[in-house]
């Protein structure tokens, strides 16, 4: 009788524990997050744009993170065709979505994407008056990493990225003016 009792349970023991579903977020997640500062820099309006800011991100079970980021720019970009004066300003941000191959190599890579929004505006000074224009943007902006395990609760990340900007309507400036690659480096503090 016990023989009968421990093989049925052996026959049956196995569906249910492999019954078990794998699934994004359930009982078994494991979720952590992490703050840091990004500065990127690369073409604009054919020019040098350096920008500086920041993400933040939900990570789950190590590979997917949901966060996001904003950027602006922190120095002019020089329109030698308005042969003026000029002071540019640019800042935009949105939802981040990542996903991190083997984040437990020391080295290991990242893709990663902005879907957002942003404004562009520039103002011309001379010596009669004052000329300004700004305009609202939609920004598409994906990028590849290469990240760098410092310690357990410290990441450094190189990576180039493409912003693909669209919608903008102001007089001298297309979307594709705006638009370029960039070269990134990011510091990520938290829970990985």
């Amino acid at each position: 009788m016990r023989l009968l009792v421990i093989g049925l349970m052996l026959f049956l023991v196995p569906p249910v524990v492999l019954a078990r579903d794998d699934t994004l977020v359930g009982p078994y997640t494991q979720s952590g997050g992490y703050i840091g500062p990004v500065v990127k820099f690369g073409q604009l309006d054919e020019d040098f744009g350096l920008f500086v800011g920041g993400r933040m991100g939900w990570i789950i079970n190590h590979k997917l993170v949901l966060g996001g980021g904003g950027y602006a720019l922190v120095n002019d970009i020089k329109r030698e065709d308005l042969g003026e004066d000029i002071h540019t300003e640019m800042a935009y941000g949105g939802l981040v979505l990542e996903y991190v191959f083997n984040p437990q190599e020391v080295i290991h890579f990242s893709v990663a994407a902005l879907v957002g929004g942003g404004r562009y505006a520039y103002k011309i000074q001379n010596e009669v008056e004052e000329d300004y224009d700004s305009d609202a943007f939609f920004i598409l902006e994906p990028e590849f990493n290469v990240i760098l395990n410092i310690t357990r609760n410290f990441r450094f990340g190189l990576g180039g990225g493409f912003r693909n900007i669209s919608g903008l309507d102001i007089e001298g400036t297309t979307d594709s003016r705006l638009s370029g690659s960039s070269a990134l480096i990011t510091v990520k503090l938290g829970k990985f």
